[in-house]
């Protein structure tokens, strides 16, 4: 019995050393972890609170004597006195380099980032102030490509071709090009042309304008004025007699709508026209039509002051909208005589007592007349002289 008791003993004792021994032991591995992991949290810990006291309590160090403090003057660096009067220049800033105010008492020749932008590698990259690659402001990506667009605008990724139409300052029609920094930039090129016209540019979509007529303006050019609007009030107010919010009621020559740019019958309405004219001076229409009278010599202002009101001497180009095949050469101007004109044949045909009328045209001595029935323009210097000369068929014009 001892000799078996003894071999158990020593059995145990092994078995217990082994396991003593084992790296396997949940219960050394974990005291061992464990201890481990906290250590180097806390390790970590004190290092970053280490870093961060170490960039706060960084100041810059004022570089110039006892009582002097350094400021940008001149575009360098120098120290000033208390008085802030400069000692003595302390830096030169060269090679882009430009004076920066660090602190109240600290200045530095520095090369400022971004100090301009150009295309490197097919992006929009910065420089600073010394010429060196700063950073990447935009990744140009296909199909857009890196554009110069200028001083005012820089470089920046835009699309190769514009691919959008929209109103520019100049208020025309423009092609615009898609970018990623400025979004739509205006590419100069004119697609329509609105301020030559009666018209304005509007956008109609995000991508697309026109220009569109104004007022009452039509046409592809915007230059015909609808019916009984006035062309001369942009078109815009009422012509002659015509009234209502679309000009269509007539209120003049007894309703008559054919000729509703006159006021009544005693005047002598221009054929698809606005205007309305009067019968030579001293003598007046019926039913539209003038007599066959002679009428008064007038001088230039008897004339004007005889026009009624809202009427007034013809201009040249308005006596020229009466007659055909006008042609202009220098000074003179001479066009088909008044029978062979349908404008003026119906308005005067039956007026064989016709001669001539003052204008608003100036000349050397005053103003122009105007050949009634032959469609000149009455140059010599004696027909000039408002002040003694007279004719005899004045026309009035609204």
């Amino acid at each position: 019995m001892p000799r078996i008791f003894t071999l158990v003993v020593l059995s145990a004792i092994v078995s217990l050393l082994a396991a003593c021994g084992d790296d396997s032991s949940p219960f050394q591995d974990g005291d061992a972890s464990t201890d481990t992991d906290t250590d180097t949290d806390t390790d970590t810990d004190v290092d970053t609170d280490t870093d961060a006291d170490t960039d706060t309590d960084t100041d810059p160090v004022n570089p110039c004597p006892e009582g002097q403090h350094a400021e940008c003057y001149a575009e360098n660096v120098w120290c000033f006195d208390d008085t802030d009067t400069p000692m003595s220049e302390l830096d030169v800033c060269v090679g882009g380099e430009v004076c920066v105010q660090l602190s109240e008492d600290v200045a530095e020749c520095q090369c400022t980032s971004d100090a301009y932008r150009e295309c490197y590698g097919g992006d929009v990259w910065a420089y600073d102030s010394c010429g060196e690659l700063d950073s990447m402001i935009a990744d140009c990506a296909d199909p857009d490509v890196c554009t110069d667009l200028g001083d005012a605008l820089g470089p920046d990724c835009c699309e190769a071709s514009p691919s959008a139409e929209q109103c520019a300052d100049d208020g025309d029609v423009h092609d615009f090009l898609q970018c990623t920094l400025n979004g739509a930039v205006d590419a100069e090129t004119v697609v329509a042309d609105c301020n030559d016209t009666n018209a304005e540019c509007v956008e109609t979509t995000a991508t697309a304008a026109e220009c569109q007529c104004l007022n009452h303006w039509t046409g592809d050019n915007c230059d015909v004025c609808a019916p009984h609007w006035d062309p001369e009030a942009e078109c815009n107010a009422c012509a002659g007699y015509w009234t209502g919010t679309d000009c269509s009621t007539c209120d003049g020559f007894g309703s008559d709508v054919d000729h509703c740019q006159c006021p009544d019958g005693t005047y002598v309405p221009q054929p698809d026209s606005e205007r309305c004219w009067t019968c030579p001076l001293n003598s007046v229409a019926e039913d539209g039509i003038c007599p066959d009278v002679y009428a008064d010599d007038l001088t230039w202002y008897a004339a004007d002051t005889a026009c009624a009101d809202g009427f007034h001497l013809p201009s040249i180009d308005e006596l020229l909208r009466l007659y055909t095949g006008c042609a202009v050469d220098g000074t003179e101007t001479d066009c088909d005589n008044c029978s062979d004109s349908p404008a003026c044949n119906a308005m005067y045909g039956a007026v064989s007592t016709l001669g001539s009328t003052w204008t608003t045209q100036s000349c050397a001595f005053g103003h122009h007349g105007f050949g009634l029935v032959s469609g000149y323009i009455v140059l010599e210097d004696l027909y000039c002289d408002e002040n003694t000369h007279q004719f005899d068929s004045n026309l009035c014009v609204k």
